[in-house]
C-alpha cells in the first residue's frame, strides 16, 4: 500500500489474512495507527512501515508475530521504541529504524541493544 492519502488507519480486515507473509505500507502520511489485532497475521515475515511520519506506536500484539524476521519503521519520525513483546531485534546495516528479528532476547530502543 503506497500513498493512501485520506486514510488514517490500516483496515482491521487485513488481520484476517492469516497467511500473509509481507505487509508493505509506505509513504502513508496520514497513518496514525495499526490494527490492535495485527499480531493475528500468523505467518507475517516482513513488516515494512516506511515513511509513515504520523505513526506513533506499534500495537502490543506485534509481539505475537513469531515468524516476523524483518521490521522497517524508518522515516516514522514520531515512532517511539518497540513494544516489549518484540524481542530479539537487532538493528541492521539498512539504517535507523530497520530491525532483523532473530529470536527472543532483550528489547531494543532506538536500534541500540
Amino acid at each position: 500500500m503506497d500513498h493512501c492519502i485520506n486514510l488514517n488507519k490500516l483496515p482491521s480486515s487485513i488481520c484476517r489474512m492469516h497467511t500473509l507473509k509481507i505487509l508493505n505500507v509506505t509513504n502513508w502520511n496520514s497513518l496514525q495507527e495499526l490494527p490492535v489485532d495485527l499480531g493475528k497475521i500468523n505467518f507475517l515475515e516482513l513488516l515494512r512501515l516506511y515513511s509513515c511520519p504520523n505513526l506513533k506506536r506499534l500495537p502490543v500484539g506485534i509481539g505475537h508475530l513469531v515468524w516476523l524476521k524483518y521490521l522497517d519503521i524508518s522515516q516514522c519520525v514520531t515512532m517511539g521504541c518497540l513494544p516489549e513483546g518484540v524481542s530479539g531485534a537487532r538493528a541492521t546495516n539498512g539504517g535507523a529504524g530497520v530491525w532483523e528479528i532473530s529470536g527472543r532476547g532483550e528489547v531494543l530502543e532506538d536500534g541500540v541493544g
